[in-house]
């Protein structure tokens, strides 16, 4: 058995190192002489995408024609009279702005302008009454081979013509581009059609069609606001007649009502009690007086209760029976007198309170009548503001109707385009043949 050695001699490894990678060089020579071997190919391919290319956009492509009107959002509220309108000027806001170019794209609009125009006669625009090409019929004959066409009821002619409508409006919507420019309250309107004076009878109607809308909103809300106005007034009219022959009915049925009236039958009420109370204060005299001459026992304490001359002189000759017989027949009379008095201050006293009750009544009848007056009057008063303020209003809104102002202007109508915009013909072809060159 062989034993191998214990240590056993290996070559010595020599590193190589390896040479640096250089770039590879292109052969311009080389590929000049390949490009010019395909000359032929090359220049066969070329020539086919040139003839493809303007084939395409001198016979195939039908030529489209842009016209473009430019409208103005018209900010300044322009009074012709210093008189508020309905409906205010728009303001310069964003907001109104991109409001103001949908209403250019809404469907409403755009329908007047099919009606306008009759463009839902026009193949152009109405998909329904354009010819099928030779492709659409290939393809309907596929279908129907196929059966994958089923058939579908005809249409009643209401439907008909609104669908029809409809698809106008779509392709209307395809041939108008509508924007505003940046930083501006301007309005471009683009048409893009087949016929340059198509295009521009588009984008002029429908500007038209905008500015004549703004008109009719303004004066349907005016018209709306002058029949509310008129129907309220001749309201407000009737009830100021109302309120006036209350005012007038209630003058008739009681007695002249007035502040100054009330006044004067408060000045009688004062005099009254005045009186009243001076009559009181005479009566209780009286009376008392009566008291202390029957309270009296002999003719002296009576003559220093009725404190009379003629008595005063008699008292000193009372001896004599003649002049006792006069001082009694002068203390009679004076009684007499007294009872008379007290007897007449009673009854101007009744006649007084009567009167007193009469003008409290009388006093407290006629405030409640002038209060009831007052408030007939201040109704009436206000409703005659109210009629005023709404037959002015009326009046003013009924003078607007004449004097309404579109919020747009045009600054630019739509000219008839000379060139077409699309197809760019010479694009086409510098293409096709960068293409064929490829």
């Amino acid at each position: 058995m062989n034993q191998t050695p214990r240590h056993q001699f290996s070559p010595p490894r020599v590193s190589v190192r390896e040479a640096p990678h250089e770039p590879e060089m292109v052969d311009v020579g080389a590929l000049v002489a390949t490009l010019w071997r395909g000359k032929v190919l090359i220049s066969l391919l070329m020539a086919a995408a040139i003839t493809a290319g303007t084939y395409y956009a001198y016979l195939i492509a039908a030529p489209q024609f842009r016209s473009t009107v430019v409208l103005m959002l018209n900010t300044r509220d322009e009074n012709v009279v210093d008189i508020g309108s309905v409906v205010g000027a728009l303001s310069a806001e964003s907001s109104v702005v991109n409001t103001e170019v949908e209403v250019l794209k809404s469907r409403s609009l755009l329908a007047k302008l099919v009606t306008e125009l009759s463009l839902d006669t026009d193949p152009e625009f109405n998909r329904y009454e354009r010819t099928p090409s030779a492709v659409d019929e290939f393809k309907l004959l596929v279908k129907r081979r196929l059966n994958l066409t089923t058939p579908s009821a005809p249409l009643p002619p209401t439907e008909d013509k609104d669908r029809a409508r409809e698809a106008t409006i779509d392709g209307l919507l395809g041939k108008l581009t509508i924007r505003n420019l940046p930083q501006s309250l301007v309005f471009q309107i683009t048409a893009e059609t087949k016929d340059p004076k198509k295009s521009a009878l588009v984008a002029n109607t429908l500007a038209d069609l905008y500015i004549s809308n703004q008109l009719d909103v303004k004066f349907d809300a005016t018209k709306q606001a002058t029949a509310w106005l008129a129907a309220r007034v001749s309201e407000l009219q009737s009830d100021l007649e109302i309120a006036e022959s209350k005012v007038k009915v209630f003058r008739t049925k009681t007695d002249l009502v007035s502040s100054d009236t009330l006044a004067g039958l408060e000045v009688q009420l004062k005099d009254v009690r005045d009186r009243i109370s001076t009559m009181k204060q005479l009566d209780s005299d009286a009376l008392a007086r009566m008291d202390a001459i029957k309270s009296a026992s002999s003719r002296e304490d009576l003559a220093q209760v009725l404190q009379d001359p003629q008595l005063t002189r008699l008292l000193p000759q009372l001896a004599s029976a003649r002049m006792a017989t006069a001082f009694d027949t002068r203390v009679a009379q004076i009684t007499n007198r007294a009872e008379g008095q007290v007897l007449r201050g009673a009854t101007q006293m009744n006649a007084l309170e009567t009167s007193q009750a009469e003008l409290e009544t009388q006093i407290a009848r006629q405030s409640d009548d002038l209060i009831t007056l007052q408030q007939l009057s201040r109704e009436a008063e206000a409703s005659r503001l109210l009629y005023e303020y709404f037959l002015g209003r009326f009046k003013e809104t009924s003078a607007q109707q004449g004097i309404q102002q579109a919020d747009s202007r045009v600054l630019s109508s739509a000219v008839v385009p000379t060139l077409p915009a699309s197809p760019n013909r010479p694009v086409i072809v510098i293409l096709s043949a960068l293409f064929g060159l490829g």
